[in-house]
């Protein structure tokens, strides 16, 4: 029997059916989040849900793909809202769990209503996917980077990744 959040992925696998790119990035942004989330020391619930929201995070893109010609932020947020409980409720999430994650589905990409560590560092994992999979600039990383992270180990892994020093 697969566990929760394994069950999850192979039900976005099939949800994404056809776009492995966009199978690969959720994976991807799934992965930093969970490694961020244990350094940053969120207990097993909230560990779970962010699991869970970075699995889900751009659900909406592709239907907001199908109907607006693009994966408009704002589109897609409102798009992922009404998608989440489609492939969460029949996966045993609970309506308190479902609404949570829709909340921060429905506004990753407004920095702005940020109101949890867990939040912020699904911010920062999908920033640092971005990041990599847009080829950005070192100074654009740098620059999002000071405005943007708020986590010590973000912080951290995002110099890592990107081979980028603090400012003195």
């Amino acid at each position: 029997m697969l566990e929760p959040l394994e069950r999850l992925k192979l039900a976005m696998a099939i949800y994404n059916q056809g776009d492995p790119k966009r199978l690969q990035h959720l994976l991807k942004v799934h992965s930093l989040a969970r490694l961020l989330g244990q350094l940053e020391g969120l207990d097993g619930e909230t560990l779970f849900l962010l699991e869970t929201t970075a699995l889900v995070h751009d659900i909406g893109a592709r239907k907001a793909e199908a109907l607006h010609g693009a994966a408009f932020r704002r589109y897609h947020e409102a798009l992922g809202v009404q998608e989440v409980p489609s492939v969460l409720e029949p996966l045993g999430y609970t309506r308190e769990q479902v609404e949570r994650v829709q909340f921060i589905v429905g506004h990753h990409h407004q920095y702005g209503a940020i109101d949890s560590l867990a939040f912020q560092v699904l911010v920062e994992a999908v920033f640092m996917v971005n990041a990599y999979e847009k080829q950005l600039p070192l100074t654009a990383v740098a620059n999002f980077r000071d405005r943007i992270f708020r986590t010590a180990e973000g912080r951290k892994l995002l110099n890592t990744m990107f081979g980028l020093k603090e400012k003195s």
